[in-house]
């Protein structure tokens, strides 16, 4: 999963927004609107910026703040490899 569908997820939450309520504004079902919160589908570039306007933020800060949680996301996963090999 990347990124973007965890991040959509915490956006709305933080906004006080439902799936019921996004996915409406969309114009798409509330299961095809889990969906791709949940990863089991792909964003369009068209949806990612209807979303974008839902959750009143720019398409190019949508996608930086879903940068810096892939980027925080990628650090985390080499902190937990680094250490985990054997010494000797």
């Amino acid at each position: 999963m990347t990124a973007l569908s965890p991040t959509v997820r915490r956006l709305r939450r933080s906004r006080g927004l439902t799936q019921d309520g996004c996915a409406q504004v969309l114009g798409i079902s509330r299961s095809y609107y889990s969906q791709l919160e949940s990863g089991a589908r792909r964003w369009s570039l068209d949806l990612a910026g209807k979303m974008a306007d839902v959750l009143q933020i720019s398409l190019e800060e949508f996608f930086d703040i879903v940068n810096v949680a892939a980027s925080n996301s990628d650090s985390r996963n080499e902190n937990n490899i680094v250490g985990t090999g054997t010494n000797g």
